[in-house]
């Protein structure tokens, strides 16, 4: 009995969150975001070739108290009052084998938060593992905008952002070419 009510109480959870106009909110609406940046090679690689995920994809609600999801390595921490209604949180990562070798992930939903969410990439087993002055990088439609970042105590890189879309770990290589517009607001490298 109580596995019924828990199932059919996520009808309705998917029903009452649907109201905002904001955010896509069926899970499965997520899945129509695609990986469309290009200038791949200013991205660090996995170590030893394409990474190929367990899950491609992921999805978690989380409303306005936060919450965190997680998914090989790519984190979304989300603290409260970041969102005004549960919404559907995702991590996707890139299944095509010539994509798949780049440190990068979709995150969604492609909105504006109230308060910055915090990212966490992989550094570890990167081409970028060891240089702790690399960044978190925003695929802007355009160029890899760097953000301001650290690299935290478990070996990961992080930054925060007001906003979803695409992001990837900036390649040792490619460090400080990077140009844009700056259209993350005080979160951009300086």
């Amino acid at each position: 009995m109580k596995l019924l009510l828990r199932l059919g109480t996520l009808p309705l959870l998917l029903a009452s969150a649907s109201c905002s106009t904001d955010a896509p909110v069926d899970p499965s609406a997520v899945a129509q975001y695609s990986f469309s940046a290009s200038k791949l090679e200013q991205l660090a690689r996995y170590q030893g070739g394409a990474h190929q995920p367990g899950t491609e994809m992921t999805v978690q609600m989380i409303g306005p108290e936060g919450g965190a999801i997680s998914l090989d390595g790519f984190q979304i921490v989300v603290p409260a009052g970041a969102v005004e209604r549960v919404v559907p949180f995702s991590i996707r990562l890139p299944v095509d084998p010539r994509e798949s070798e780049f440190v990068r992930a979709i995150l969604g939903p492609h909105r504006e938060f109230l308060v910055p969410v915090t990212i966490r990439l992989p550094l570890k087993g990167t081409t970028s593992e060891g240089d702790n002055t690399v960044r978190v990088l925003w695929w802007s439609g355009a160029d890899w905008i760097p953000l301001e970042s650290r690299v935290t105590e478990d070996g990961r890189i992080e930054a925060q952002t007001s906003h979803f879309s695409e992001f990837g770990l900036e390649s040792s290589l490619y460090k400080g070419v990077i140009l844009g517009n700056r259209p993350c607001g005080s979160a951009c490298a300086k």
